[in-house]
C-alpha cells in the first residue's frame, strides 16, 4: 500500500489527479490510509476517473496485487450531487419554457435543503445560497441559479430562432409568430401564444438588448437599428432626416 501511495503523491505534486482542500489555502490531499483500506479524493468528473484507473491499472500490473472492486465504494460530496443531479434534471424543460417564479424558488429550496442537510426550512445557514452560485475563483461553489439559468436556455434558444433560418423548425414558427422578417429587429409580444414561444420571447429581449452585429458583407445590418460601430453601446443616431432612407450597411 506504500507502493500505491507514493505513487498517488507523486500524482498530485504533477497534477495528475488532484485532490482536495478544506480551505482555499490549505495542502490538497488526494488520500489517505487507515490500515489495509484506501480512501482517494479527486474531482467528480470523467478526466479525474479515468486517470485514476490509469493509476490502478499500473498499480496491479507493476504489484501483482489487484484490486478488489466488489468491495469498493464511490461516495459523492453534496455539492457535487447538487451540481450533477439537482441542478442538471430540470435542464431539458429549462431549455424550452420559462418558469414561474415561484417553481424556481421551489427549486432553489430543495438544493439548499440537501446541501445544508436539512429536512424542513428550519435550520443554520453558515453562508447564503446566493454565494454559493458564485464561480469558485469568487468563494462560491458554482452552483447554478436557477432563474438565471433558465433564462441563459431560453436566450440560447432565441439565438437559434434568429440564425438558423433554415430550419423547419424555425420556418414553422416564423410563419406563426413573426412573418416580416428578420426577428431581431421586431419587436414581439407574448400573447395567446405557446408556452414555448412566450419564452422564446423572453430570450429574444435579452439578445435584442445585448447583441452586437459584426459586418460581413452588410446585408443583415440595419445602420440604424442595430448596434455594429466599435466603441458605440447604441445603434448611430440620425444627423440628417434624409439619411433614413438608407437601411443597409452594404
Amino acid at each position: 500500500m506504500e507502493f500505491f501511495s507514493r505513487h498517488l503523491v507523486v500524482a498530485q505534486q504533477n497534477k495528475i489527479l488532484k485532490g482536495i482542500k478544506v480551505a482555499a489555502n490549505s495542502l490538497a490531499i488526494n488520500h489517505l490510509l487507515f490500515a489495509d483500506d484506501f480512501l482517494i479524493f479527486t474531482q467528480a468528473n470523467t478526466t479525474s476517473t479515468n486517470k485514476l484507473l490509469t493509476l490502478l491499472h499500473d498499480f496491479s500490473s507493476q504489484s501483482g496485487q489487484v484490486i478488489n472492486f466488489e468491495k469498493s465504494d464511490v461516495q459523492f460530496s453534496r455539492a457535487t450531487m447538487v451540481k450533477q443531479v439537482l441542478n442538471s434534471l430540470p435542464v431539458y424543460q429549462m431549455g424550452s419554457f420559462k418558469l414561474t417564479d415561484k417553481l424556481c424558488k421551489k427549486l432553489t429550496t430543495i438544493q439548499r435543503k440537501f446541501f445544508w442537510g436539512h429536512s424542513s426550512n428550519k435550520g443554520f445557514n453558515p453562508i447564503s445560497y446566493s454565494k454559493l452560485c458564485k464561480p469558485k475563483d469568487f468563494g462560491g461553489l458554482a452552483f447554478r441559479d436557477m432563474e438565471k439559468l433558465n433564462l441563459a436556455l431560453l436566450t440560447k434558444l432565441a439565438w437559434r430562432v434568429c440564425t438558423e433560418n433554415d430550419q423547419l423548425w424555425v420556418k414553422l414558427l416564423g410563419s406563426k409568430y413573426f412573418k416580416y422578417g428578420n426577428i431581431l429587429h421586431q419587436t414581439l409580444e407574448a400573447k395567446n401564444c405557446s408556452y414555448m414561444w412566450n419564452g422564446i420571447i423572453k430570450g429574444l429581449q435579452i439578445i435584442q438588448k445585448n447583441y452586437f452585429m459584426e459586418v460581413n458583407n452588410g446585408r443583415k445590418t440595419k445602420i440604424w437599428i442595430d448596434k455594429w460601430i466599435n466603441g458605440l453601446d447604441h445603434p448611430p443616431l440620425l444627423a440628417n432626416d434624409l439619411h433614413r432612407f438608407y437601411q443597409d450597411v452594404s
